[in-house]
């Protein structure tokens, strides 16, 4: 999956055509960048906790939309989201602030529901 891939995406979200959004697709490498430094912490839990192998090196600020995706692509659709409402966040901040909530439940509930939970025994009170 690249970057590109997140954008059409994202496009898509805001029911948007890619011929239509040059200004879009000029703001949306540092965007992705953005998106993707605010979920790193959650993809470097995730990978721990399942065993993958953590990305070598700090992420990058701007991505070139034609690079790979550096996260687990679990978090892609989180990604989307959150691009799509920093594209319009200026316009229409209501649509925004509900594509932001989208993106932080999908998030969550990757690492809610795929990442594996530790148990511990109960110790009764003495």
């Amino acid at each position: 999956m690249t970057n590109r891939d997140i954008y059409s995406v994202a496009l898509s979200v805001l029911g948007e055509q890619a011929e239509d959004c040059a200004d879009y697709e000029e703001r949306a490498p540092a965007l992705i960048g953005v998106a993707v430094t605010e979920y790193g912490k959650r993809d470097e839990a995730y990978r721990t906790a399942n065993g993958v192998q953590n990305v070598d090196g700090t992420m990058t600020v701007v991505q070139s939309l034609d690079s790979d995706f550096p996260l687990s692509d679990c978090f892609a659709v989180a990604v989307c989201y959150r691009l799509a409402g920093m594209l319009v966040e200026r316009e229409n901040p209501d649509f925004a602030t509900r594509c932001f909530s989208h993106a932080e439940a999908s998030a969550e509930r990757v690492l809610r529901e795929q990442t594996p939970a530790e148990v511990h025994p109960i110790r009764p009170n003495c």
